[in-house]
């Protein structure tokens, strides 16, 4: 057993209504089976690398006759296992060889660079080259590099003596530029100065401890752990130092240092609903994770108590098994509200984003009262503010003081949800009483496409929800609401009474009859999931009048009746685990553009397939993931106008059919996990509206690029792909931004060029077997660098 220490973070959510609500943070000194890892999530997204010009996460530089199978190769592996993003050049490199083109991109192209140096580190011209262009990087736009002393002293290493001294004394001989080699001393004496390590004073020299120090460290500096927060936080500071009084830990200078005692605690932070309770452990939890082995931010869990979580816990820290609490020392921390001053600045950063209007002396002393109204509030600040600043006018000024003044504190909260969301217009209200019953963690562009059906203009009504603090956008693309305002938005559905009731999320609620003709017409949505094992069954005839409805789901749901007599204008059908698949031929589909049939039991049938094809002529979307029944070829009359085909472990699928070439508006194939399929139809190639190739872990032997093929692709992932044995240059691809092809090994082509235009390509390059040297672009050839003769 391995003695480790874990910090959690629980998020207990309770209902508006509640006057008080709670967060757990905790860490735990306690002994598990297994040493706790921290879970391997996914690489700085995409936009955020494209955004700073960075590709890759780590470069390793490394000397490979000394350190290539040995301690290059764990800590690399040692990375990449923790989900690291890693450009290691493993090709061997001889004395007479200068650093590419390619090699110098992506060192610039890096957040973090790794030196390993060892005896032989500074024979290597190509080695010192590298440590040059990694300083350049440092100064001109701050790279981190870590050094690290693996069988060599630092004081070799900065004054050139022992092994060091006799590698230069060969670059004199043959005649290397001496200003070159003042430079990369030079360049030697400054990097020794950062903070790196050395090999012998890691616990003896022992490599696994040194691995996994370097591994902590970086995850330190790429933020792997943290949790989003807004960087507009006002007054939080104090908070924060309290906070790790209470939780023993040394803080100072906006720094967490260490942690005091080996005790388990466990710090309740409580509040009134909307007074920053989730942030404030977020803050937390973002500046202290970096001082424990593991960590766990667990959001959305009910108020039933703390031991309830432990499961989700687990899973989260991927261990089998872990310790009950039992007793530990607990804390209370109560949130005050925020004082006037800090409320003030907060109202007045989203309230007067650029400038203040006229009447400067009146609006501020109405900034003032209105704060003063809110009781330090800060999500009732932020809201009423974002609210007011659309309100040019004095007097909805005055009157909005006049009103929050005689308001019951209680209330402010849910009246500044109330003013935002009558502050929108009609659609924008529908896409967020969508969004609050039933999207919450889809991926944004999804629902987009039924609100685009519906006549809506997502795109804005997005931005607005967004704008007025009514709706984030995560990471990864994902539709996020804080919880009150979920629960706000639901009450709102459920305050219309059954008559006018537009929603319907709980399968146990009872939905209109159809004899209750108005409050059939008023529904819109209806999601009904249904656990595995359920024997609930739903009548199509509780649908029939439902003309008005445009999402259904039935995940699972065991229908009777005749499905005629499901509702004419639905756009998107959610039938996850459909039991009956040839009664969708007797659907009303006219109107659909999403169809999702993930882990149904649809067959290749192609007469089935072909009365679905005619039924769904503005068809944008189809979902087919885990439909294992499809096999062979999968012959299908698509709809010409789909979008998005989703065929992902489809495990019997073996071919795509000709039907590919009728998509003419396919944006995104995605074939992950159809490890059957082992060549791309030819077909693909003269899509030109294709974005996005997802074909990880397929059986693909080769990637063929043709001349002016696939003009719009822009991300292309084959992460997995054992059998790809050869792609071609891809330069051609002139839009491609993203290309991962980790796990897969193969030869490339001997005219091998990059398209100028990526942004995030990852491999680990020690798989790759070069025939050739890399290139940004067509024509490119990497210069000699600073060692000429």
């Amino acid at each position: 057993m391995v003695s480790t220490a874990t910090l959690a973070v629980v998020n207990l959510s309770l209902m508006m209504a509640s006057k008080w609500s709670m967060a757990f943070l905790f860490f735990l000194g306690m002994i598990v089976f297994a040493a706790v890892k921290r879970r391997n999530r996914e690489s700085c997204s995409t936009s955020l690398l494209a955004s700073s010009g960075i590709n890759h996460e780590v470069y390793l530089s490394f000397r490979g006759t000394n350190t290539r199978k040995g301690f290059t190769g764990f800590l690399h592996r040692g990375l990449e296992k923790a989900g690291i993003e890693v450009f290691k050049d493993d090709k061997n490199l001889h004395g007479g060889e200068e650093i590419e083109q390619g090699l110098k991109d992506a060192i610039k192209r890096s957040r973090i660079s790794i030196v390993i140096f060892s005896k032989d580190y500074a024979s290597s011209k190509s080695c010192l080259m590298e440590l040059v262009k990694m300083w350049e990087c440092r100064k001109s736009h701050g790279q981190i590099i870590i050094p690290i002393f693996y069988d060599v002293s630092p004081d070799d290493v900065k004054h050139q003596t022992g092994d060091f001294a006799t590698s230069f004394k060969k670059h004199e001989d043959d005649k290397v530029n001496p200003k070159t080699i003042k430079t990369c001393k030079k360049v030697l004496r400054q990097i020794v100065d950062l903070v790196g390590y050395e090999r012998k004073e890691i616990n003896g020299g022992h490599e696994t401890d040194l691995v996994e120090k370097v591994v902590t460290r970086v995850r330190q500096v790429l933020k792997k752990d943290d949790q989003l927060v807004t960087e507009d936080l006002v007054g939080v500071d104090l908070h924060v130092q309290r906070m790790m009084t209470k939780l023993g830990v040394v803080y100072s200078d906006g720094q967490a240092k260490k942690v005091c005692g080996q005790d388990r605690r466990v710090v309740a932070i409580c509040g009134m609903p909307g007074v920053g309770k989730t942030t404030l452990a977020k803050v937390v939890f973002n500046k202290m994770h970096k001082l424990f082995d593991g960590c766990s931010f667990l959001e959305d869990i009910n108020s039933k108590g703390v031991e309830d979580f432990q499961e989700m816990l687990i899973a989260d820290l991927k261990k089998e098994k872990i310790e009950p609490l039992g007793s530990s020392d607990k804390a209370k921390y109560t949130v005050k509200p925020m004082g006037n001053d800090h409320a003030l600045e907060l109202f007045r950063k989203h309230a007067f984003p650029v400038d203040a209007p006229p009447n400067v002396p009146e609006y501020d002393s109405l900034s003032r009262d209105i704060v003063e109204a809110l009781g330090g509030l800060p999500m009732a600040i932020v809201l009423w503010a974002k609210n007011l600043k659309r309100k040019k006018e004095i007097e909805s000024w005055r009157g909005i003081r006049n009103y929050l003044q005689d308001c019951p504190s209680e209330k402010k909260v849910e009246d500044a949800f109330k003013a935002s969301y009558d502050s929108l217009d009609k659609r924008t209200k529908e896409i967020f009483l969508d969004i609050a019953s039933f999207f919450i963690g889809n991926d944004q562009k999804i629902p987009c496409y039924m609100w685009e059906a519906c006549g809506f203009h997502p795109p804005r009504e997005v931005e607005d929800l967004c704008d007025m603090h009514l709706l984030e956008i995560g990471k990864h693309n994902e539709l996020r609401m804080h919880n009150l305002l979920r629960h706000f938005g639901r009450e709102l559905v459920k305050d219309k009474g059954q008559l006018q009731r537009c929603r319907f999320w709980n399968p146990r609620e009872s939905l209109p009859t159809p004899n209750n003709v108005e409050g059939t017409l008023s529904v819109k949505g209806i999601g009904l999931t249904v656990e595995m094992g359920c024997t609930d069954s739903f009548n199509c005839k509780e649908f029939c009048k439902m003309s008005n409805l445009w999402y259904l789901r039935l995940d699972r749901a065991k229908i009777q009746g005749n499905t005629k007599d499901l509702p004419p204008n639905l756009r998107w059908l959610d039938w996850r685990g459909c039991r009956s698949i040839p009664e969708l031929c007797d659907l009303h589909l006219k109107e659909l553009v999403i169809l999702d049939l993930s882990e149904s039991k649809v067959t290749k049938n192609s007469e089935f397939w072909e009365q679905i094809a005619k039924k769904v002529e503005k068809l944008k979307v189809l979902n087919l993931q885990g439909c294992v029944k499809l096999h062979a070829s999968f012959k299908f009359p698509a709809p010409t106008n789909l979008e998005i085909l989703i065929l992902e472990d489809c495990t019997e699928l073996s071919e795509i059919g000709p039907f590919i070439k009728k998509l003419k508006k396919l944006s995104s194939l995605n074939l992950r996990n159809c490890r059957l399929v082992k060549q791309l139809p030819q077909e693909l190639h003269g899509m030109e509206n294709l974005t996005e190739l997802l074909i990880d872990g397929t059986g693909i032997h080769q990637i063929v690029c043709q001349e002016g093929s696939l003009k719009s692709l822009k991300i292309l992932s084959a992460r997995g792909c054992k059998n790809l044995r050869f792609i071609s240059t891809i330069g051609c691809l002139t839009e491609l931004q993203s290309l991962a092809l980790d796990g897969a090994k193969f030869n490339w082509h001997p005219k091998f060029v990059f398209p100028q235009n990526l942004q995030s390509f990852f491999k680990e390059l020690s798989d790759v077997q070069r025939t050739s040297n890399f290139h940004r672009e067509a024509g490119a050839v990497g210069d000699n660098g600073p060692f000429r003769h």
